[in-house]
């Protein structure tokens, strides 16, 4: 047609109809494909299952594409909604605001905008030229590279951070692990649940609080008082006022609050030359040695439970207060002079043809047979009995009875020691014993055997010697006495 056709009714051409121009004034429904070399202008709506536009396409109202939209170019004057995703393989430059759910970039994403994500991004590489804010939580599976300052409320570390500038978070930093390069800062509280290991100096103005135990493995400098409430374990050295002050220099507290043990030092001359230390507590134990390299002074009392020794010179003393060295006490026992010792008798000798009476145990007397005041020669068995020349000789020997006393030395009674100090003798008769007992004539008489020394000391030599005093009968003959077994 030259010009235009005008139809009321349906158009059903079966071969190719070329057209100039075409004008539909209701809706244009095509079954098959439609090629259009020119333009395309729809003051309508478009419903298109499948457009594809070798240039620019500029629409002024809405674009309905059921099936697959392929542009070389696409410029959107106004917003643009896509209800589904959206596969951009060229870049996507974005003059305004951008709303998505969900973002994925395969290479790096620039932004002149603001970007606002309700979903999910995932980015392979970001670069942000000015600020960044989160408003939500960051995760990053990678590494985290910040030219700048990071003001974070709270940062989460899995491993190692590096930075290379400054670190300013308000709120709650975990780390695994924390290495500084250069000097860290911290104008708040620092929490340190684990290790904290320091190569370097540290330098704390304030209070440093450790819950459990801390590791010096170098020198630890306090300026000023540190304050232990739990155990300090010290596996090397520890000293104290390395500054040389002078005064109470170290010190414990008791449950209630006071000192109760402190160590004090002491100029001891003007000059200031020449000092000492004192330490001061109320208890002390020691479990193993306690070395003294000068005096010691004891107020109270001292309870050893090992020996006690000494590498100064023994001297001696009888000062109460001074403890004396065990070689001291061992020595002077071993050349001291001990008093007699006397622990038996018997007799020995008698002046009737040599027989020796006894009845039940006890020495028999016969007045009869007493013979210038003498009877029996007695033996006395004991130790250092002849201590001669020394403050222990024996001067003089008593035999005691009922409050009277008889002294054994000088004639008729001869107390005597032997040469070895083992043994002595003495003379007794029956006249003797009788005065002893206040006059008894006969029976039983026990007499007690007591001395003195040279030193004026008096003993009890503890020996009880017992007699049996006869004033009637005869001495007995061999022929008064019979065998029980006859």
């Amino acid at each position: 047609a030259a010009q235009g056709v005008t139809m009321a009714m349906t158009l059903d051409v079966d071969g190719v109809t070329t057209l100039d121009s075409l004008n539909v004034a209701e809706g244009a429904d095509f079954d098959a494909d439609v090629n259009i070399d020119g333009d395309l202008t729809v003051d309508g709506l478009s419903d298109v299952d499948s457009l594809h536009a070798a240039q620019g396409v500029t629409m002024a109202m809405t674009l309905d594409v059921d099936g697959v939209t392929t542009l070389d170019s696409l410029n959107v004057a106004e917003d643009a909604d896509f209800d589904a995703d959206v596969n951009i393989d060229g870049d996507l430059t974005v003059d305004g605001l951008s709303d998505v759910d969900s973002l994925h970039a395969a290479q790096g994403v620039t932004m002149a905008m603001t970007l606002d994500v309700d979903g999910v991004t995932t980015l392979d590489s970001l670069n942000v030229a000015e600020d960044a804010d989160f408003d939500a939580d960051v995760n990053i599976d990678g590494d985290l590279t910040v030219d700048g300052l990071s003001d974070v409320d709270s940062l989460h570390a899995a491993q190692g951070v590096t930075m290379a500038m400054t670190l300013d978070v308000d709120g709650v930093t975990t780390l695994d692990s924390l290495n500084v390069a250069e000097g860290a800062d911290f104008d708040a509280d620092v929490n340190i649940d684990g290790d904290l290991q320091v190569d370097g100096h540290a330098n704390l103005d304030s209070t440093l609080t450790v819950a459990d135990f801390a590791d010096f493995n170098d020198s630890l400098d306090v300026a000023m008082s540190v304050n232990i409430q739990d155990n300090l374990d010290v596996n090397d050295s520890l000293v104290v006022n390395t500054a040389g002050n002078a005064g109470r220099v170290f010190d414990v507290e008791n449950v209630h609050g006071v000192s109760s043990t402190y160590v004090e030092v002491f100029t001891t001359n003007t000059a200031g030359t020449e000092s000492s230390s004192r330490l001061t507590t109320p208890n002390l134990t020691v479990t193993d040695q306690m070395n003294f390299a000068n005096d010691v002074t004891i107020g109270g009392t001292l309870h050893a439970g090992g020996n006690i020794s000494t590498g100064a010179t023994m001297t001696s003393t009888t000062s109460d207060d001074v403890v004396t060295p065990k070689g001291y006490v061992d020595q002077a026992i071993a050349a001291a002079i001990t008093p007699p010792q006397m622990w038996d008798y018997e007799a020995v000798n008698s002046t009737s043809g040599d027989t020796i009476y006894y009845i039940n145990g006890d020495l028999l007397l016969y007045a009869t047979e007493e013979e210038s005041l003498v009877n029996y020669t007695i033996k006395v068995y004991g130790e250092d009995l002849n201590e001669s020349g020394t403050d222990m000789e024996i001067t003089g020997v008593r035999l005691r009875a009922r409050g009277n006393a008889q002294p054994l030395t000088g004639t008729p009674y001869n107390w005597s020691p032997n040469s070895g100090g083992g043994a002595a003798t003495f003379n007794i008769g029956y006249t003797d014993i009788m005065n002893l007992s206040g006059g008894q004539a006969d029976g039983y008489v026990s007499c007690t055997l007591s001395f003195e020394v040279a030193g004026g000391q008096q003993y009890n030599s503890g020996l009880t010697i017992r007699f049996y005093l006869d004033d009637e009968n005869a001495a007995a003959s061999g022929a008064d006495f019979s065998n029980p077994e006859d």
